[in-house]
């Protein structure tokens, strides 16, 4: 069984090979991510070096291991999404910044309320989805269920296939 790759057994990288993975990873386009990981700004030099460096294997094992961790990359995280939908859900639509809404008239503060209260109410189902707050869902189950043998199973769709091909 092979073991999990660890930042040491890319050692043998340079910074900017990492930092070609690195920005290769966040769009996919491997001039602009040559381009940005060694400050070139040659286009055809850039797109002829990023696809030698792409043949490369560890350069591509790099890509992998990275790849198996790309919220940490993003600096994403349960807790950081859980606090910004908290902000979102228990906020004041007057801490939104939107100015003086005495200056709105009922239509427009309306609308801003009706789409305050769903977003508010969209990120509190979805911090209770992620906490696993939500009660589960109850399937009630009425009747009986058959369990058959493989042979009967066989013999059933054979019957079946029969009545079919008659109609």
């Amino acid at each position: 069984m092979a073991t999990e790759k660890t930042e040491a057994d890319f050692e043998d990288l340079n910074e900017q090979q990492k930092a070609f993975c690195r920005e290769y990873v966040f769009d996919w386009n491997q001039t602009k991510a040559y381009m940005k990981a060694y400050n070139n700004d040659n286009y055809q030099s850039c797109a002829a070096s990023a696809a030698k460096l792409l043949k490369i294997p560890k350069i591509n094992d790099y890509i992998d291991f990275i790849k198996k961790d790309l919220a940490k990359l993003a600096g994403i995280s349960p807790v950081k999404n859980l606090v910004a939908l908290k902000n979102i859900a228990y906020s004041s639509i007057n801490a939104m910044g939107l100015g003086d809404l005495e200056d709105l008239t009922e239509q427009e503060l309306q609308k801003i309320e009706s789409k305050f209260s769903k977003n508010a109410i969209a990120a509190i189902q979805e911090i209770n989805r992620m906490l696993g707050f939500n009660a589960p869902d109850k399937v009630q189950h009425s009747g009986s269920v058959e369990v058959i043998d493989e042979a009967s199973r066989l013999e059933r769709i054979a019957a079946l296939r029969t009545k079919l091909e008659g109609k």
